[in-house]
C-alpha cells in the first residue's frame, strides 16, 4: 500500500498535469493567432499604415527634496541666455531628447526637451510580433516538459524513480533558452524604433539561478535514488 506522502505527490502530479494541459491549449490558441498576425504584417505593403511618434518632455528636478539648494551665482550661470545647455542629449530607454532650454531656481531645475519624430509602420510591428511568437513557442515547450514531469510524478511509486529524475533534468535543460531570450527579445523589439535589428546577447541571472537550483535538486534526487537502492539491496 502506498504511503500517504506518495499518494499526495501523485495527486499533485495529476493536478499539475491538468493545469499544464489548460496552459498548452491557451498557448496553442495564442500561437495560432499571433502567427496569423505576424504573417499578415510581414507581407503587408510597408507604406500601408504608418504612425508618426514624437513629442516633448518637461523635466522638473526638485533639489530641495534632498536638502540641496542652488546659490544665486549658480542660478545666474544656468539662466544666462548664452549658457551652454542647448543641443545636450538625454537618453531615455533608447529615445534621445534634445535639451532646448533650462531654467534654475533656488529649489531646483526645469529642463525642456524635444525628440525627433519616429515613423512606425506595420512592417516594424512584425518584429514585435515575431518576438511574441518566439516567446509563446518557448513557453509551450517549457509547459510540455512540465506536463511530462507532472505525469511522471502522478504515476511514480517513489520520487527517486529514474523517470522522475530524467523528466526533472529535461525541464532544467528546457529553461536554458530563457536565460538568453530576454536580452535578445529586447534588442529585436527595439527594431520597431530603428531600421535594423539589434541583437544584444546577455544572460538573465535570475533564470540562471532557477536552472541551477533545478539541477541541484535533480542531483539530490539522484543521490536519494542511490541510497534507496542500497537500502533495498540490504533488506
Amino acid at each position: 500500500m502506498k504511503q500517504e506522502a506518495i499518494k499526495k505527490m501523485n495527486k499533485m502530479g495529476q493536478i499539475g498535469q491538468i493545469l499544464a494541459l489548460i496552459a498548452k491549449i491557451i498557448l496553442i490558441i495564442g500561437i495560432v493567432g499571433i502567427c496569423a498576425a505576424t504573417i499578415f504584417t510581414a507581407f503587408v505593403p510597408e507604406d500601408f499604415v504608418k504612425v508618426t511618434l514624437g513629442g516633448t518632455a518637461k523635466v522638473d528636478i526638485n533639489l530641495d527634496a534632498i536638502g540641496v539648494s542652488l546659490s544665486e551665482e549658480e542660478q545666474e550661470n544656468i539662466n544666462k541666455p548664452d549658457a551652454q545647455i542647448a543641443d545636450g542629449i538625454i537618453d531615455a530607454n533608447g529615445m534621445e531628447y534634445r535639451i532646448n532650454d533650462m531654467s534654475a531656481t533656488e529649489k531646483g531645475l526645469t529642463v525642456d526637451t524635444s525628440a525627433d519624430n519616429i515613423t512606425v509602420s506595420l512592417h516594424n510591428v512584425f518584429k514585435v510580433l515575431l518576438v511574441g511568437t518566439l516567446s509563446l513557442i518557448l513557453s509551450l515547450v517549457t509547459v510540455c516538459f512540465i506536463s511530462s514531469l507532472c505525469k511522471a510524478v502522478r504515476y511514480c511509486e517513489t520520487p527517486f524513480e529514474d523517470n522522475v529524475i530524467k523528466k526533472m533534468q529535461n525541464l532544467a535543460f528546457s529553461l536554458i533558452p530563457w536565460a538568453f531570450f530576454k536580452s535578445i527579445s529586447q534588442g529585436m523589439a527595439a527594431g520597431v524604433l530603428y531600421d535594423k535589428m539589434q541583437l544584444n546577447l546577455g544572460i538573465d541571472l535570475g533564470m540562471v539561478l532557477v536552472i541551477v537550483i533545478i539541477f541541484v535538486i535533480t542531483y539530490i534526487f539522484k543521490y536519494g535514488a542511490v541510497l534507496q537502492q542500497e537500502s533495498d539491496e540490504t533488506l
